[in-house]
């Protein structure tokens, strides 16, 4: 963001809303802090139906809920299997994923609501 801001050199009006919405993200940041992590959810189903059935009501859940999730689909992953196997919670581990490939850029907020302690 501040590369970008810097970056927009100018008086052009396109320009000078840019920067401005610059200084509204950073001070939408300082009140709503992002932090590197990972959201799995993991559910059972004894069919396929039922599976994709509780896979909607997880998906209506959120969106009923404004979380800015993002769902990842089996086909649009180049290994399904080892996304699965990574993401349980003693697979993962931080301090090898040194790009930051396995995890992305989550709302405080919505970690917090999320979880068993305070969601």
């Amino acid at each position: 963001i501040k590369h970008i801001q810097k970056s927009s050199v100018g008086e052009e009006t396109e320009l000078e809303t840019l920067r401005q919405r610059c200084d509204d993200f950073d001070t939408h940041l300082e009140h709503h802090p992002l932090w590197r992590g990972q959201l799995a959810f993991y559910l059972q189903a004894d069919s396929l139906d039922e599976m994709e059935a509780r896979t909607d009501s997880l998906r209506a859940t959120f969106n009923g809920s404004n979380l800015s999730l993002r769902f990842i689909k089996n086909s649009d992953q180049e290994s399904p299997l080892d996304s699965f196997l990574r993401w349980l919670p003693m697979n993962y581990h931080p301090e090898l994923d040194e790009q930051f490939w396995y995890c992305g850029w989550v709302w405080l907020e919505e970690m917090l609501a999320l979880s068993p302690l305070f969601g």
